[in-house]
């Protein structure tokens, strides 16, 4: 379902596109087993929004189950995207890097900061 509006959102609610019971939102993040056990986690922004994403960690990979730091550098990547960062690239030290060290880079580094910052000015 594209969702466009708040309205758009809140049928996609009522029809039960967003499967979980009680939600008051679309934002969600999740576990979810997927046919590809390498991957740690996906975003989908709905309506390429970053106001709407639904964020899921693949607990079919061993190293997300077997490690709660590896849990955590990838569901703060991923919420990374849901608010609309993209991947940096190494050298760069950031939870943004998909090659990052998981069991050591788990909170925002000064990297995802900016570009947070950049994207919702204050």
């Amino acid at each position: 379902m594209r969702c466009s509006t708040d309205k758009d959102i809140q049928k996609g609610i009522h029809d039960g596109v967003f499967k979980h019971k009680n939600i008051t939102s679309p934002n969600l993040v999740g576990t979810q087993n997927v046919d590809d056990p390498p991957l740690y986690g996906t975003t989908f922004a709905l309506n390429g929004s970053s106001l709407y994403f639904n964020v899921t960690i693949n607990i079919d990979n061993l190293k997300i189950v077997s490690n709660a730091t590896i849990r955590r550098s990838t569901a703060v990547h991923e919420l990374g995207h849901g608010l609309g960062l993209s991947h940096e690239k190494p050298p760069v030290n950031a939870v943004m890097n998909s090659s990052r060290d998981r069991t050591i880079t788990y909170i925002l580094q000064t990297d995802d900061i900016k570009g947070i910052n950049t994207k919702y000015p204050f």
